[in-house]
């Protein structure tokens, strides 16, 4: 069976030389880092159906060294006991003083779905760099470290009334009833966009 690399492997196996992977699924923007390290082969996977994607979302340059699976879509999730999520229809809507310390985030410093989040707020027309200073100084969002459940969790909870990096599979495995309404804000979402490559020199 292929062994797939792992995000936390990753460096690791390319910078000792000892590549134990056949195939890696991540982020476009680590296809980017392995593609720097000479890490990947050019290769198609035999699957018809990758020429009727919209690659519209996705990072294609250079060209065939990895091929996309899948977009990890992003807004906004809120427990509907502690805010009522018509009160949230713009990301706007966030940036008020009342929500002061009931706000979380994933932490954008590191790659993954916060800094994604925040890198599609940042360059989408009407919000910007100034949306995301006005986030921070009015309502002080607070980072959480983690996987993207840890959003979802602290907002079930009440721990937080909005989390940024909502997504639609939050609902999977959901208790009925649990307290979370996903809001796709009128700015739209932010989008993450995955593929799959081959590792270069893959035993298998």
């Amino acid at each position: 069976a292929s062994k797939a690399l792992r995000l936390s492997n990753r460096d690791t196996e390319i910078s000792v030389g000892r590549v134990v992977a056949d195939i890696f699924e991540g982020n476009d923007q680590y296809m980017l880092e392995l593609h720097r390290l000479d890490a990947l082969a050019k290769w198609k996977p035999p699957a018809p159906e990758l020429d009727r994607i919209n690659k519209e979302s996705f990072v294609v340059e250079p060209a065939g060294f990895w091929w996309p699976t899948h977009v990890s879509a992003q807004g906004l999730v809120v427990n509907p006991n502690l805010v009522d999520p018509k009160e949230i229809s713009s990301y706007w809507d966030v940036i008020n003083p009342k929500f002061k310390g009931k706000v979380a985030i994933r932490d954008p410093r590191s790659s993954g779905g916060g800094a994604w989040h925040m890198l599609g707020i940042q360059n989408t027309q009407g919000l910007g760099p100034d949306y995301i200073v006005k986030l921070k100084g009015t309502v002080e969002p607070f980072i959480l470290s983690g996987g993207s459940n840890v959003i979802r969790d602290a907002v079930v909870r009440g721990q937080f009334a909005i989390g940024f990096s909502g997504r639609g599979d939050f609902f999977e495995n959901l208790p009925k009833g649990a307290p979370l309404a996903w809001v796709v804000p009128k700015e739209g979402l932010a989008w993450t966009p995955s593929s799959i490559a081959l590792i270069n020199g893959a035993a298998n």
